[in-house]
């Protein structure tokens, strides 16, 4: 990649914490330096130089960023991360915050990445608490977006609509799934991929389903083909549909 002038632009790396995760830092290490071998994005290694450099291949010349520090897996998450400020995980979320990367990964204590990542990244406007987002596989299709994963034990509703469209921006970015959202009635056809798009056209979409809110109460998810608003539908994956039309004299 080329920058304007002539420059060579680069991209900012992932920041591994190598201390989190079984059998760390070895198995850590050794897949950072393969992701980096492999992917079009550099990475940073995280935590103690020592130890990192003891392992077999060492750092492999990745840059490594000093952090004394480790939260262990049964820590309490928010003093761990409160409590050990030169920790691995904090380290590499300052890192993130400091735009020495680009994002962060780690195979450690869950809560305590979650943590880390609140406390010194913060949060995007408007979303009140974060989310674990877990990509579940579907034979043949995309895979189906689960969120919240487990970083919140009780959700307040207003939470979840943002859970559903953080999940919905990340499965269109990372696997390429845009909805399609259909309203048909007395031969109108109306589609659009969004499902405001089709609310705001047609008022009367404008009250909710109270069977699919009970459906996502329980399931978390409203079943497809259904919307929260009646008469609104959700184009299933791979969908193929011939229409056939007649020209309308003026």
């Amino acid at each position: 990649m080329t920058a304007a002038g002539g420059r060579q632009a680069t991209l900012a790396p992932v920041a591994v914490d190598a201390m989190g995760g079984d059998r760390a830092p070895g198995e850590i290490v050794a897949g950072a330096r393969q992701a980096a071998k492999e992917l079009p994005r550099p990475v940073v290694l995280v935590g103690r130089p020592e130890a990192i450099e003891a392992v077999d291949g060492g750092a492999g010349g990745l840059e490594v960023i000093p952090a004394g520090e480790v939260i262990a897996m049964d820590e309490d998450p928010a003093q761990g991360v409160r409590r050990k400020k030169d920790s691995s995980l904090v380290r590499a979320a300052e890192a993130v915050r400091d735009g020495r990367a680009a994002a962060m990964v780690s195979a450690g204590n869950t809560g305590a990445t979650m943590a880390s990542a609140l406390l010194r990244m913060g949060r995007l406007p408007g979303v009140a608490r974060p989310a674990i987002a877990t990509p579940i596989p579907v034979p043949g299709s995309t895979p189906t977006v689960l969120l919240d994963a487990g970083a919140n034990a009780e959700c307040a509703p207003a939470w979840m609509v943002q859970f559903a469209q953080m999940g919905s921006a990340f499965a269109r970015e990372r696997f390429g799934e845009k909805p399609l959202f259909l309203h048909e009635h007395a031969g109108e056809l109306m589609f659009a991929s969004e499902l405001t798009t089709l609310v705001e056209i047609k008022p009367q979409l404008r009250e909710l389903d109270v069977r699919a809110i009970d459906a996502f109460f329980v399931f978390a998810y409203v079943p497809g083909p259904g919307t929260i608003v009646p008469g609104g539908a959700r184009a299933c994956s791979s969908t193929l549909r011939s229409i056939r039309y007649c020209q309308i004299a003026s």
